[in-house]
């Protein structure tokens, strides 16, 4: 019976994996030919596909230590997410017209199969140790956090993310000069080329902003503050540093609790597992959409101008073909609120009347009907 059910249980995973890649290249297959209308689908696509593999990864972890061998555990999810990732970048390719090559590809495919994917089976192996009460259990959830911030960094080097220090010019003096008005110490300033994949993105390192350098082409002056602004706040709220803290106390506390209640949790191993790692999960997504809110609202309130905020956030959304909303369930599952969750928030922070709204909204495109917040 035990084999049976070893034998199933991987299989089980297979289909689901097989089945999310035949639904990505149905959704391919199917999207609209109207210009402008392919990419929005395709992200939204895409992100219901991540919460997809992360809630089966999740149940798969929670029945490891009833049905699977050890190198079953391992070997099925990565290589399933490995070759799901593959079919999805590729797609990227066509759809969101990236320009990488071949090597480019299974680097985003490997680095993206490290976290979460790794991530989450070194959490679960932490957690499985922890009820066994085995000294090393702090072992694999230290590992967890190590391939949690190796794939990261690794994944923004593959999508050619490549910090380039600048020491003057336009973006060096304005960032200082808004570091020094909203109070924060700033050492570094970078540009960051878009690469093949010509995204656009903004960052925060450790006292220090990057810009991909694209920003320029569609933002002017106190929409361009409004970026370094933000990032400046995450900086000046060391959202990096909580964050990385709260990540790494957060499954250590879970894991002492289950080891000091190991009798208890053996009977309900399973769903404890899995209730751990969605803990685990929803936290971090949490505290990063928060994050994300204050940073607009640090920014909004340090550059007093809620319009340019506005304006920035949509030409970012326009230029990438990001969807505007999403499901709740999908919301759960990111680091960043949705653009009508945060243009409602800056505009309730600026006090943005209804009409100026729509107006603003007008000049990207875009419908009011779903922004504003008193209708």
């Amino acid at each position: 019976m035990y084999q049976v059910r070893e034998f199933a249980a991987p299989l089980l995973l297979l289909a689901l994996l097989a089945l999310l890649i035949i639904c990505s290249l149905a959704r391919y297959f199917t999207l609209p030919n109207t210009d402008g209308e392919c990419a929005p689908y395709w992200l939204r696509h895409r992100r219901a596909n991540h919460v997809a593999f992360l809630l089966a990864l999740i149940v798969w972890c929670s029945l490891a230590r009833m049905y699977f061998s050890v190198a079953t555990f391992w070997t099925v999810p990565l290589t399933s997410n490995f070759l799901l990732l593959l079919t999805l970048r590729l797609i990227d390719t066509r759809v969101l017209e990236r320009r990488w090559t071949a090597q480019d590809i299974f680097r985003l495919a490997l680095w993206g199969s490290v976290h979460p994917c790794l991530t989450i089976l070194l959490m679960a192996m932490g957690f499985e140790r922890s009820y066994e009460r085995r000294l090393s259990a702090p072992i694999w959830l230290l590992a967890a956090g190590v391939a949690a911030v190796v794939g990261s960094m690794r994944l923004r080097s593959a999508q050619g993310f490549k910090k380039r220090r600048v020491k003057s010019g336009t973006l060096y003096a304005r960032t200082l000069q808004l570091a020094k008005k909203m109070g924060v110490s700033i050492k570094w300033i970078y540009v960051i080329p878009p690469g093949r994949g010509t995204l656009t993105n903004a960052f925060a390192p450790w006292r220090g902003v990057a810009l991909t350098d694209n920003f320029g082409e569609y933002l002017r002056g106190p929409q361009l503050d409004y970026v370094i602004a933000h990032e400046l706040a995450h900086n000046k709220n060391n959202d990096g540093k909580k964050h990385f803290i709260l990540l790494l106390t957060l499954p250590m506390c879970l894991a002492v609790l289950s080891f000091a209640f190991a009798s208890v949790m053996r009977q309900h191993g399973s769903a404890l597992i899995a209730l751990s790692l969605l803990a685990v999960l929803l936290s971090h997504y949490a505290v990063s959409r928060r994050d994300e809110y204050r940073a607009d609202r640090d920014a909004v309130l340090l550059t007093r101008n809620p319009e340019a905020a506005i304006r920035a956030l949509a030409a970012l959304y326009s230029k990438t073909n990001t969807p505007i909303e999403r499901g709740a369930l999908t919301e759960l599952f990111m680091t960043h609120p949705d653009f009508a969750k945060r243009v409602s928030a800056i505009t309730r922070l600026g006090a943005v009347s209804e009409d100026r709204l729509a107006q603003l909204l007008s000049e990207f495109g875009v419908s009011d009907d779903v922004f504003l917040p008193t209708r």
